[in-house]
Protein backbone atom coordinates (compact mmCIF):
# COMPACT_ATOMS: atom_id res chain seq x y z
CA UNK A 1 0.00 0.00 0.00
CA UNK A 2 1.42 3.37 -1.01
CA UNK A 3 1.90 5.83 1.81
CA UNK A 4 -0.07 9.03 1.84
CA UNK A 5 1.45 12.48 1.64
CA UNK A 6 0.89 14.93 4.47
CA UNK A 7 -1.47 16.87 2.23
CA UNK A 8 -3.53 13.78 1.50
CA UNK A 9 -3.73 13.00 5.22
CA UNK A 10 -4.97 16.51 6.02
CA UNK A 11 -7.58 16.33 3.27
CA UNK A 12 -8.71 12.86 4.34
CA UNK A 13 -9.00 14.00 7.96
CA UNK A 14 -11.31 16.85 6.92
CA UNK A 15 -13.34 14.40 4.81
CA UNK A 16 -13.65 11.96 7.73
CA UNK A 17 -14.79 14.81 10.00
CA UNK A 18 -17.53 15.65 7.53
CA UNK A 19 -18.56 12.00 7.46
CA UNK A 20 -18.73 12.00 11.28
CA UNK A 21 -21.12 14.93 11.17
CA UNK A 22 -23.25 13.14 8.58
CA UNK A 23 -23.62 9.97 10.69
CA UNK A 24 -27.16 8.99 11.59
CA UNK A 25 -26.30 9.28 15.29
CA UNK A 26 -26.39 13.08 15.00
CA UNK A 27 -29.85 13.06 13.42
CA UNK A 28 -31.20 10.79 16.16
CA UNK A 29 -30.07 12.42 19.39
CA UNK A 30 -26.30 12.64 19.16
CA UNK A 31 -23.77 11.37 21.65
CA UNK A 32 -25.77 11.94 24.76
CA UNK A 33 -26.55 9.77 27.71
CA UNK A 34 -29.13 10.30 30.40
CA UNK A 35 -29.46 8.60 33.76
CA UNK A 36 -32.96 8.66 35.21
CA UNK A 37 -33.54 7.88 38.84
CA UNK A 38 -37.10 6.86 39.68
CA UNK A 39 -38.86 4.87 42.37
CA UNK A 40 -38.50 1.83 40.09
CA UNK A 41 -34.72 2.16 39.84
CA UNK A 42 -32.21 3.66 37.48
CA UNK A 43 -32.53 3.73 33.70
CA UNK A 44 -29.87 4.67 31.21
CA UNK A 45 -30.86 6.24 27.89
CA UNK A 46 -28.03 6.19 25.38
CA UNK A 47 -27.58 6.31 21.59
CA UNK A 48 -29.00 3.57 19.40
CA UNK A 49 -26.54 0.65 19.35
CA UNK A 50 -26.40 0.33 15.56
CA UNK A 51 -25.93 4.08 15.13
CA UNK A 52 -23.17 4.03 17.73
CA UNK A 53 -21.37 1.12 16.07
CA UNK A 54 -21.55 2.88 12.69
CA UNK A 55 -20.24 6.11 14.22
CA UNK A 56 -17.37 4.23 15.88
CA UNK A 57 -16.08 2.90 12.56
CA UNK A 58 -15.16 6.48 11.61
CA UNK A 59 -14.22 7.64 15.10
CA UNK A 60 -11.81 4.71 15.48
CA UNK A 61 -9.80 5.80 12.44
CA UNK A 62 -8.98 9.06 14.19
CA UNK A 63 -7.95 7.41 17.44
CA UNK A 64 -5.86 4.50 16.13
CA UNK A 65 -2.13 5.28 15.97
CA UNK A 66 -1.56 3.33 12.76
CA UNK A 67 -4.22 5.16 10.80
CA UNK A 68 -3.18 8.03 8.50
CA UNK A 69 -5.86 10.23 10.11
CA UNK A 70 -4.81 9.57 13.73
CA UNK A 71 -5.53 12.90 15.41
CA UNK A 72 -2.13 13.34 17.05
CA UNK A 73 -0.41 12.71 13.71
CA UNK A 74 -2.75 15.15 11.99
CA UNK A 75 -2.13 17.86 14.59
CA UNK A 76 1.63 17.42 14.24
CA UNK A 77 1.41 17.58 10.44
CA UNK A 78 -0.70 20.73 10.64
CA UNK A 79 1.80 22.41 12.97
CA UNK A 80 4.81 21.39 10.89
CA UNK A 81 3.24 22.50 7.59
CA UNK A 82 2.19 25.98 8.69
CA UNK A 83 3.39 28.75 6.41
CA UNK A 84 5.49 31.50 8.00
CA UNK A 85 2.60 33.96 7.85
CA UNK A 86 0.37 31.44 9.67
CA UNK A 87 2.91 30.33 12.28
CA UNK A 88 0.81 31.81 15.08
CA UNK A 89 -1.80 29.09 14.40
CA UNK A 90 0.61 26.55 15.93
CA UNK A 91 -0.74 27.61 19.31
CA UNK A 92 -4.25 26.63 18.22
CA UNK A 93 -3.09 23.14 17.27
CA UNK A 94 -1.03 22.79 20.45
CA UNK A 95 -4.15 23.71 22.46
CA UNK A 96 -6.13 20.99 20.65
CA UNK A 97 -3.45 18.43 21.49
CA UNK A 98 -3.48 19.46 25.16
CA UNK A 99 -7.28 19.25 25.25
CA UNK A 100 -7.11 15.81 23.64
CA UNK A 101 -4.66 14.48 26.21
CA UNK A 102 -6.59 16.07 29.05
CA UNK A 103 -9.90 14.57 27.84
CA UNK A 104 -8.33 11.11 27.94
CA UNK A 105 -7.20 11.59 31.54
CA UNK A 106 -9.95 13.63 33.20
CA UNK A 107 -13.56 14.54 32.80
CA UNK A 108 -15.88 16.97 34.52
CA UNK A 109 -17.45 13.92 36.13
CA UNK A 110 -15.21 11.91 38.46
CA UNK A 111 -16.32 8.28 38.60
CA UNK A 112 -14.86 6.02 41.29
CA UNK A 113 -15.89 2.40 41.75
CA UNK A 114 -14.47 0.21 44.50
CA UNK A 115 -11.83 2.85 45.18
CA UNK A 116 -10.72 2.90 41.53
CA UNK A 117 -11.14 5.97 39.36
CA UNK A 118 -12.44 5.06 35.91
CA UNK A 119 -10.38 7.24 33.60
CA UNK A 120 -11.87 8.19 30.25
CA UNK A 121 -8.97 6.51 28.42
CA UNK A 122 -9.33 3.23 30.32
CA UNK A 123 -13.06 2.99 29.72
CA UNK A 124 -12.76 4.01 26.05
CA UNK A 125 -10.03 1.45 25.34
CA UNK A 126 -11.90 -1.26 27.25
CA UNK A 127 -15.00 -0.79 25.10
CA UNK A 128 -13.06 -0.37 21.84
CA UNK A 129 -10.88 -3.44 22.43
CA UNK A 130 -13.36 -5.59 24.33
CA UNK A 131 -16.66 -4.99 22.60
CA UNK A 132 -16.57 -3.02 19.38
CA UNK A 133 -13.44 -3.81 17.38
CA UNK A 134 -11.54 -6.59 19.10
CA UNK A 135 -12.20 -9.42 21.50
CA UNK A 136 -9.37 -8.85 23.93
CA UNK A 137 -9.82 -11.28 26.84
CA UNK A 138 -8.70 -8.86 29.57
CA UNK A 139 -10.96 -6.12 28.23
CA UNK A 140 -13.90 -8.52 28.03
CA UNK A 141 -13.26 -9.46 31.66
CA UNK A 142 -13.23 -5.77 32.56
CA UNK A 143 -16.53 -5.29 30.72
CA UNK A 144 -17.99 -8.17 32.74
CA UNK A 145 -16.83 -6.42 35.91
CA UNK A 146 -18.42 -3.18 34.71
CA UNK A 147 -21.70 -5.07 34.08
CA UNK A 148 -21.94 -5.76 37.82
CA UNK A 149 -22.24 -2.05 38.64
CA UNK A 150 -25.68 -1.15 39.97
CA UNK A 151 -25.56 2.02 37.88
CA UNK A 152 -23.77 1.66 34.56
CA UNK A 153 -21.34 4.50 35.19
CA UNK A 154 -18.95 2.84 32.73
CA UNK A 155 -21.42 3.47 29.89
CA UNK A 156 -21.87 7.06 31.02
CA UNK A 157 -18.08 7.50 31.03
CA UNK A 158 -17.77 5.83 27.60
CA UNK A 159 -20.40 7.97 25.87
CA UNK A 160 -19.18 11.17 27.56
CA UNK A 161 -15.61 10.44 26.49
CA UNK A 162 -16.76 9.86 22.91
CA UNK A 163 -18.60 13.19 22.98
CA UNK A 164 -15.62 15.07 24.45
CA UNK A 165 -13.14 13.60 21.96
CA UNK A 166 -15.48 14.07 19.01
CA UNK A 167 -15.80 17.75 19.83
CA UNK A 168 -12.01 18.08 19.69
CA UNK A 169 -11.79 16.06 16.46
CA UNK A 170 -14.37 18.27 14.78
CA UNK A 171 -12.66 21.45 15.97
CA UNK A 172 -9.36 20.23 14.53
CA UNK A 173 -11.13 19.29 11.28
CA UNK A 174 -12.71 22.74 11.03
CA UNK A 175 -9.38 24.45 11.64
CA UNK A 176 -7.60 22.33 9.05
CA UNK A 177 -10.39 22.76 6.50
CA UNK A 178 -10.31 26.51 7.00
CA UNK A 179 -6.53 26.47 6.87
CA UNK A 180 -6.52 24.56 3.58
CA UNK A 181 -8.89 27.10 2.06
CA UNK A 182 -6.95 30.09 3.39
CA UNK A 183 -3.40 28.92 2.63
CA UNK A 184 -2.22 28.39 6.20
CA UNK A 185 -0.08 25.44 5.10
CA UNK A 186 2.90 24.94 2.83
CA UNK A 187 1.70 22.22 0.48
CA UNK A 188 2.91 20.63 -2.71
CA UNK A 189 -0.46 20.14 -4.39
CA UNK A 190 -1.02 22.55 -7.25
CA UNK A 191 -4.57 23.32 -6.14
CA UNK A 192 -3.18 24.85 -2.92
CA UNK A 193 -0.33 26.78 -4.48
CA UNK A 194 -0.53 30.50 -4.88
CA UNK A 195 -0.64 31.53 -8.57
Amino acid sequence: MASMTDEQKLELFVKRCQELVECRIWREGGLSVRLSFTANGVTLDEPDKDNLRSFLTLFRQMTARREPVFIETIINIAKSRLAAESASEATRFEDYLQKWNSALQHSGLAITVDGETLSPKHVLETYIDGEYFHNDVKDREELARFAQFGVRVDRVRFIQTLADLTEIILNVGNAIGYGLQHEWFVLTYAKYQKP
